[in-house]
């Protein structure tokens, strides 16, 4: 259960959430109340994903997206732009990879080899068991 932590008044108005390395989730309230509550993650070293963070640069960008990511073991990795609309644009890669760190890069062209226009668009990079996104803007 939540814990008062000082003298603020109660609210149901949450304005910031946190969490700290001891397990607790602290909640604050738009009338200054702090809460804590003790949780345990539960989250073990095989329950972890095959994917690591994904991080795509510039964002925005103008011409070339470099995007960088992990495998956890070795596998088929795929990546692919969407627009906005969920629109599949291009498939940046394809293809069985080593575990480690890697990087690509995405020039703005669909899969025909077109300038695509300036936008909000969505990485998506997979394993065979794991699914990890990302948004950008594009500008032209």
């Amino acid at each position: 259960s939540w814990a008062p932590m000082n003298n603020g008044l109660p609210s149901s108005t949450v304005t910031y959430l946190g969490i700290n390395p001891d397990h607790y989730l602290f909640c604050g309230t738009i009338d200054a109340a702090m809460f804590r509550w003790p949780f345990n993650p539960q989250i073990s070293e095989e329950s972890k994903t095959d994917l690591m963070a994904l991080a795509l640069t510039p964002n925005p960008c103008q011409r070339i997206l470099n995007i960088t990511y992990g495998i956890k073991r070795s596998g088929m990795v795929r990546i692919d732009v969407f627009d906005a609309g969920g629109r599949l644009i291009a498939t940046v890669v394809n293809k069985n990879q080593a575990a480690g760190s890697h990087r690509c890069h995405w020039t703005g062209v669909d899969r025909n080899g077109n300038l695509v226009p300036t936008g909000v668009y969505f990485i998506r990079s997979m394993t065979d068991s794991d699914v990890n996104t990302g948004k950008f803007v594009l500008i032209r």
